[in-house]
């Protein structure tokens, strides 16, 4: 299941660490940092359906492998989310008792069905990303069933759904749930429609023509100029701009893809490709440190808080450490059990 390195691979793994950082900066006197770097999941989840798109969009619509690719959306998750609840369990169980509440919300956590239970505060401050792509999987999964990527109706159909659920959102002060809900269906939705113009040889064609044609270092600066007008809004726009990210970040997106640029080629480097490999780990490793941090900043007020802000890059590096480690072995061990067991229990179908 590995593929050859790709700019896209480097750019969510950067992502993952933004997202990381701004969950531990979200504790320190950086909250407005934190919100903006909140930013990044988006890029996720755009990417995320994008990646199932190019995968799994032409099987799924012609009805082929939908319980394999369901059963491994559930497998690629929970194996990882199980081990961060159950060490974040441990620690709550041993500083006293659950309240029903408490266990209310680790259940949900658990089934990563946060995202659909209004009130709901998960244990693990990033998973409801997780469970975001879970349930936007399954969710993708039926539409594909349904025609509506197959056609330009059905897609125009869904563009004009994202759309709405991004001007819901900055048009009207939706309440936290129903926020939440428009902000994940329309990130995820806009990068599965992304792949609909790429999924012709003529869509294909056009961008390596664009490119290709630009070439060399003017091809290089179109690339450049994706990254750099993707990462000026994420330090610059006003917060009241934040539902727009998904828009901000399709053309990175877009523009990583076919032949590489500069940018690009600094993108599938070793160091990006590694994040990108453990994106799931730097989104939900922060949480072994998130409740220890928030009592020290509660019991110490202003003084504990500016500690803390002088500890990221300790912080930062004990989080890469957590997240290699729930990469190395709970992540990777997992997924290759996972396709062994898919090959033998539920084989995709032969390509024709």
């Amino acid at each position: 299941m590995r593929r050859e390195p790709e700019a896209m691979d480097g750019l969510r793994g950067l992502a993952a660490f933004g997202f990381a950082l701004g969950l531990w900066l979200a504790l320190t006197p950086l909250g407005g940092a934190a919100a903006r770097l909140g930013l990044a999941g988006d890029f996720i989840l755009l990417a995320s359906g994008f990646i199932c798109a190019r995968a799994h969009g032409a099987a799924l619509a012609r009805g082929e492998a939908v319980g394999r690719f369901l059963v491994s959306r559930i497998m690629r998750f929970l194996p990882l989310n199980a081990a961060v609840l159950a060490l974040l369990l441990l620690a709550a169980t041993l500083s006293g008792p659950i309240g029903a509440d408490e266990g209310r919300a680790f259940l949900a956590s658990l089934a990563l069905i946060e995202v659909l239970v209004p009130g709901v505060e998960g244990w693990a401050p990033g998973g409801w990303l997780m469970a975001a792509e879970a349930q936007l999987s399954a969710l993708f999964a039926a539409f594909c069933l349904l025609g509506l990527f197959s056609g330009w109706m059905g897609r125009a159909a869904l563009l004009i759904l994202a759309l709405g659920a991004i001007g819901a959102r900055a048009a009207l002060p939706l309440p936290p749930f129903e926020d939440q809900a428009a902000r994940i269906f329309a990130a995820f939705m806009l990068g599965a429609l992304l792949h609909a113009p790429l999924a012709s040889e003529r869509g294909r064609k056009a961008l390596r023509r664009l490119k290709g044609k630009l070439g060399g270092r003017a091809g290089g600066a179109l690339e450049l100029w994706a990254l750099s007008s993707a990462l000026a809004f994420l330090a610059f726009a006003p917060l009241g701009l934040a539902p727009f990210a998904p828009l901000a970040f399709a053309p990175a997106l877009l523009l990583s893809l076919t032949r590489k640029g500069a940018a690009a080629r600094a993108l599938c480097r070793p160091l990006p490709q590694a994040l990108g490999r453990a994106v799931w780990p730097l989104v939900m490793a922060p949480a072994l440190l998130a409740q220890p941090a928030a009592a020290f900043a509660a019991a110490g007020g202003e003084r504990a808080a500016l500690a803390l802000l002088f500890a990221t890059p300790a912080a930062m590096l004990l989080i890469l450490a957590l997240a290699a480690i729930f990469r190395r072995y709970v992540e990777a061990p997992t997924q290759a059990a996972m396709w062994a067991w898919l090959d033998r229990a539920l084989p995709a179908p032969a390509r024709r």
